[in-house]
Order: structure tokens, then C-alpha cells, then sequence
């Protein structure tokens, strides 16, 4: 027999259990007259009862298994997604890293076939070089078109030359501030027909520097309005190299007297008539005389025209009207003693020679130097560009002038604005260039491919500017910065394979 608090509290358990909503627990507490710690623990005793452990009932072996073998089945499908994805991703990146060496080895100019052979050993991919020829075509296309709007235009001050690869004339134009390549192009030879469209690509140009070759003078020469100043460094070249003619002639004369002279002392020695040996010797010793004072004269014509070239004497500032003066002297003093040196005589008498003095002499004058008289405005003028003339090893490394404690002392007594001064000269003529030097550090980048690349055409020399123009500089006093940012040149983007589209 079961008595009325067991029924009760059996209905309370059913109820509690088949009712829902809220407050269910109140509910039957109150229904049935049982307090509620009690029927919360009869509760309690029911589920023990029936679940044995409480809550749901445990799962079989096999069930158990099974989810298992569900949540390894899942972890592994996951993991098999994410294994798929970062294979995709390395196939690609590794595709992209392919592409970009194919780019790399074109532009250092191995050809087609090299190319596809280290791709096939280095790395294990199929490659041909039909199709690499066709990637570098491509890209030198690109090259040209990147040329033509982005870097013609930066041609105003230019140095120019010519570079020889297998006897073929590669012109460059280089912007010397930043050795920004502006302009390429291979033509059959140095002819005027051949320079004057080269020039005419840059829109912009109003200034060049370079040697003296017929061909490119005489495109200059036909140009309204064109600034042009003949390579010091060249014309500085060209002296010395004739002046070392004369002196080992010099040498070889002395030999020679020194040969008559030992053999007029054995001829002595053995008791033999020495009047023919004693006439050879005084003929030797007068044409070594002659040329030793020859030598003399042409070195001393030689300096002067050296000194003729610089910007200041320390004392006062050179200027064009009387360094022309002192080049004519020594090409007069040349021309009198050795009519035989007209290759120098004409590079004295150059035209252009002086232009760059004519713009920094002119440059200069528009200085504002807060000083008392002109004299003392010279004084620190020459002074200042002495010392930047002197310490030219220190620049070309890209460190500062320096000025010595008591020079400087004496320039700020006389000048209030010396600081301002040396910035402002030190910049005029730094801007000013004199030498087409920056088309010879070119020439050892061009100068590379002569030795691994057979065929040039103009998109190639094209894609190796370009390539050149966005490449940071590695060392020197540009380390860091390419020259297209020196220039200011607005890229499109700043990467080179974006670019070009490699990838």
C-alpha cells in the first residue's frame, strides 16, 4: 500500500516533469502541500533511481566509438580544407617567385636558353626558352613605354655619351644629381642623323654635357637655345695623356745619351779613336736638352690651363672672360713651341669649355653676403669655394666641406650670414655639372652585358634603365635611394615587379 504522501509526491514529480513554464517548482509545492526542500530532494532521489549517475543516460560503447570516429572524421576534413588551402598558396607563391627570378635573370641579360636551363636544374620546373623570350619581349616592351612617359621628360641637365658594346653605340642620357638614366637607344654610328632624334626625345632638355665627337657636336650645334659645356674630365685626359708622350720620349732620349756616353768611355778605355762616339754624345746630349726644355714648356702651357679651369684662387673668384684669356695664351704658347700638338691646341680653344664658369660665375654674384666691402664679399666667396674645390675626394663620398677652426674664425668676423652662405654657394656648385662622369659610372652597368648578352635591341637597353631608374643605390653617398626618388620622379608604383607585371 502506497499512502497519500508517496501519491503525492509521485503526481508532484510527473507534473514537475510534463509541465512547462515558469515557476513550475512553486507550482506543484503549493498543489500539492509539500514543502519545497523536500520534493526537490525526492526529486534528486528519482533521478538516481531512474539514471542511476543523473542527467541523460550514458552512451553505449558502440555509440561512443562511433562519435568518436565522427569528430576525428570532422577534425581530419578540416584539416584536409586547411592543408588544401595552404597548398594552393604556396603553388601560387612559389609560381610568383619562378616568375620574379625569370624577371631577375632577364634583366642581368642571360640569354633564352641559359635561363630555361637553370629553371629546369635549379628548381626543377619546365621551362623553355621560346617562352622566356617571350616574357623578356614583353617586358622590354613595357620598358620602352615606362621610358617614354616617365623618365624623357627628367632630361633637362643631361650628361651624354656613347657606350661600345661589340662595336655597337649604345647612347645614354644621364641627369647627373641622381645618375637617372633618361634616355637610351643602339644606333648604327655617332653621325649628327643619328643624335639629333636621341635628343629631340627629351622634350625637356635645355643643358648636356660631354666630349667632343663630331657626330653629337654637331647635332648640339643645331639646337636653338641649348646650353652646352665640353667634358673637363676628358680635356684634363687628353693633356695629360699627350704630356706623358713627352715625357717618355724624354726618357728614351736620356737612355739614349747614356748609351752614347758608355760606349764613348769604352772606346776610350780601349785606346781607339773616339771622335765619332764623342760626336753621337754631344748630338744625343743636345736633342735630350732640347726635349727636356720642350717638356718643360708644354708642362708649365699645361698647367696654366689647368688653373685656368678652377673656380677660385683662394683669393679672388675666376671668371670666363679671363680664364678664356689664359687658355688662348697657352694655346698660342703650345702652338708656337710645338705646332705638332694641334689635338691639344683645338681642345684649348673650345667653345664650350667655360660654360659651366659663365652659369656659377653669374649664379654666384646673386649671393646675399652681409659684409662691409666687395673685396671682403670676394674674399669669402673665393675662400669658401677653394676649400670646396680642394676637399672634391671628401664630396664624391658625400661628406661635408670641412672648414678649419681659425679660417672659419676670420669668416664670421667678417660675415654675419657665413652660415647661410656655404650652403647656398656649397649648392650652386654642386648643381653645376662640368665632366660627363656620370655617364662613365653608367658604362659599368651597360659595360656588363657585353660580356653575356650576343643580340641588344632598344628595348632591352630600355629595360635595363628602367630597372636602374627604381633600384636603390647600395652604397656611396646615394645608398638607400634610388634615382628616380633623388629626381623626384611620380612612379606609379613603387614596386618593380608591379611595375612591370610580373606577377
Amino acid at each position: 500500500m502506497i499512502d497519500n504522501y508517496s501519491c503525492n509526491m509521485a503526481g508532484a514529480i510527473y507534473n514537475f516533469l510534463v509541465r512547462g513554464g515558469h515557476g513550475r517548482g512553486i507550482f506543484v509545492s503549493e498543489h500539492f502541500n509539500i514543502p519545497r526542500s523536500s520534493f526537490y530532494r525526492k526529486l534528486a532521489e528519482f533521478k538516481m533511481i531512474i539514471h542511476k549517475e543523473g542527467g541523460r543516460p550514458l552512451p553505449t560503447e558502440e555509440q561512443r566509438k562511433i562519435k568518436e570516429l565522427e569528430n576525428e572524421n570532422r577534425l581530419l576534413k578540416e584539416q584536409i580544407i586547411n592543408l588544401q588551402v595552404e597548398l594552393s598558396q604556396e603553388r601560387e607563391d612559389f609560381s610568383n617567385a619562378i616568375e620574379k627570378l625569370t624577371f631577375l635573370l632577364i634583366v642581368i641579360g642571360l640569354s633564352g636558353r641559359k635561363i630555361a636551363w637553370v629553371m629546369r636544374s635549379a628548381m626543377g620546373v619546365r621551362a623553355n626558352h621560346t617562352d622566356i623570350l617571350k616574357k623578356a619581349q614583353k617586358y622590354a616592351s613595357k620598358a620602352t613605354l615606362l621610358m617614354e612617359d616617365l623618365f624623357h621628360c627628367q632630361g633637362v641637365t643631361v650628361a651624354i655619351d656613347e657606350v661600345f658594346i661589340e662595336g655597337t653605340p649604345v647612347f645614354i642620357a644621364v641627369s647627373p644629381k641622381g645618375l637617372l638614366i633618361c634616355n637610351s637607344g643602339i644606333h648604327d654610328n655617332c653621325t649628327e642623323k643619328n643624335w639629333t632624334p636621341f635628343l629631340n626625345k627629351m622634350k625637356n632638355l635645355t643643358q648636356t654635357t660631354s666630349d667632343r665627337g663630331l657626330g653629337l657636336m654637331s647635332a648640339i650645334n643645331n639646337r636653338d637655345s641649348h646650353l652646352h659645356q665640353s667634358d673637363i674630365f676628358h680635356f684634363k685626359f687628353l693633356l695629360n695623356k699627350e704630356l706623358s708622350k713627352i715625357i717618355k720620349g724624354c726618357y728614351a732620349l736620356i737612355d739614349k745619351e747614356e748609351r752614347a756616353r758608355k760606349k764613348l768611355q769604352k772606346c776610350k778605355d780601349s785606346g781607339k779613336n773616339a771622335c765619332k762616339d764623342g760626336a753621337k754624345l754631344r748630338r744625343a746630349r743636345e736633342t735630350s736638352i732640347a726635349s727636356i726644355e720642350l717638356f718643360d714648356n708644354l708642362e708649365q702651357a699645361v698647367n696654366m690651363a689647368f688653373e685656368a679651369l678652377r673656380f677660385s684662387d683662394g683669393i679672388t673668384l675666376n671668371n670666363a672672360k679671363e680664364a678664356r684669356q689664359t687658355l688662348d695664351f697657352a694655346a698660342e704658347w703650345i702652338q708656337h713651341i710645338h705646332p705638332r700638338w694641334k689635338k691639344v691646341v683645338n681642345a684649348l680653344r673650345d667653345p664650350y669649355l667655360l660654360e659651366f664658369m659663365n652659369i656659377s660665375h653669374e649664379a654666384i654674384m646673386n649671393i646675399d653676403v652681409n659684409v662691409e666691402t666687395p673685396l671682403d664679399r670676394e674674399f669669402i666667396l673665393a675662400t669658401l669655394t677653394q676649400l670646396w674645390e680642394q676637399q672634391n675626394k671628401r664630396r664624391y663620398r658625400g661628406k661635408d666641406v670641412i672648414i678649419p677652426e681659425t679660417v672659419e674664425k676670420h669668416l664670421r668676423s667678417c660675415c654675419a650670414n657665413l652660415d647661410d652662405i656655404q650652403y647656398e654657394l656649397f649648392n650652386i656648385l654642386e648643381s653645376i655639372p662640368r665632366a660627363s662622369s656620370a655617364v662613365e659610372c653608367i658604362n659599368s652597368i651597360i659595360g656588363f652585358f657585353r660580356y653575356n648578352k650576343k643580340r641588344f635591341n632598344d628595348d632591352f637597353i630600355n629595360l635595363v634603365s628602367v630597372v636602374h631608374n627604381i633600384s636603390p643605390f647600395l652604397d656611396g653617398k646615394r645608398k638607400g635611394q634610388s634615382p628616380a626618388e633623388i629626381e623626384n620622379v611620380k612612379l606609379p608604383c613603387e614596386d618593380i615587379y608591379e611595375l612591370f607585371e610580373v606577377v
